[in-house]
């Protein structure tokens, strides 16, 4: 289910601070906020997600909504970018400042 993209993120934020909250208790949430707060657990349960990170996400997602529309980026695609963002820049030569060539 797709929403208009500015009501998408503001319906983002309000479930990313309820979460933060930890007041998730008595509320109905459509499907896609379901998604979204199952990829968090699953995020949380298979290592640690920190405030900080949630908090990042949050910002990251609702800045992509603004610009893009669409359904809100999930938490595990923004780690999964993260950690090609750090391995990327893990692979720059800081003594050139050229780009390793890593073969597979």
């Amino acid at each position: 289910m797709q929403l208009a993209h500015p009501a998408t993120a503001r319906k983002f934020c309000e479930l990313i601070d309820t979460f933060l909250r930890n007041d998730l208790r008595g509320r109905v949430f459509p499907p896609w906020e379901i998604h979204v707060l199952l990829d968090v657990a699953n995020c949380q349960r298979e290592g640690h997600v920190s405030m900080r990170t949630l908090s990042q996400y949050r910002l990251a997602t609702k800045k992509r909504l603004e610009e893009f529309g669409g359904p809100p980026m999930l938490l595990s695609e923004y780690l999964a970018s993260r950690r090609c963002r750090v391995s990327r820049k893990g692979q720059h030569s800081k003594a050139t400042g050229d780009y390793v060539v890593v073969s597979s």
